[in-house]
């Protein structure tokens, strides 16, 4: 019969053991026994999986069209997004989707869209931008503010507006 196994020990300066069972020496004249051996770690539910603050949903392998290697690999799903046209942005190709949106104009690369916003006027302030009509009564304008209007205290529909504040 053999003999029971003692855990293995040297003794070294200030130290701690780490995961996997290693220690580091630090400098010190002060003497410790610390236990070497080394423990592999068992598989439990708890490490099984690695944990991290991204889960990754796992999907069909036949959901996957393909992949690309942009910061780490990236699968590409087939799915039912409709692609009218792509466009290229540093070297990045980008897909536009089809939609029922209608472009009135390109303002550059962006795109001025079609809506049903009234506009009763137009200001420069960092580019042209829309003054939006609307049905607000103006009582005064308070000339010390830059002539900025004060609307009227009058509530356009108060059985629905009381609604949002019950």
């Amino acid at each position: 019969m053999t003999a029971p196994k003692t855990p293995k020990t040297e003794p070294v300066g200030d130290a701690s053991p780490t995961n996997a069972g290693l220690v580091h020496a630090a400098t010190s004249a002060s003497k410790a026994t610390v236990d070497v051996t080394p423990n592999p770690e068992t598989q439990s539910p708890q490490n099984a999986t690695p944990t991290s603050a991204l889960q990754v949903r796992p999907e069909p392998a036949s959901a996957i069209v393909s992949t690309f290697r942009v910061a780490g690999e990236r699968p590409v799903y087939a799915g039912t997004l409709v692609v009218s046209e792509t466009y290229s942005i540093a070297g990045s190709i980008r897909p536009v989707q089809a939609s029922r949106q209608r472009v009135l104009e390109m303002m550059g690369d962006r795109p001025i869209m079609a809506s049903g916003l009234d506009i009763s006027d137009t200001f420069r302030s960092s580019g042209l931008r829309p003054i939006g009509a609307a049905s607000l009564v103006i009582s005064e304008s308070y000339r010390s503010m830059g002539d900025r209007p004060v609307a009227s205290n009058q509530i356009d529909n108060p059985v629905m507006l009381m609604g949002f504040l019950d």
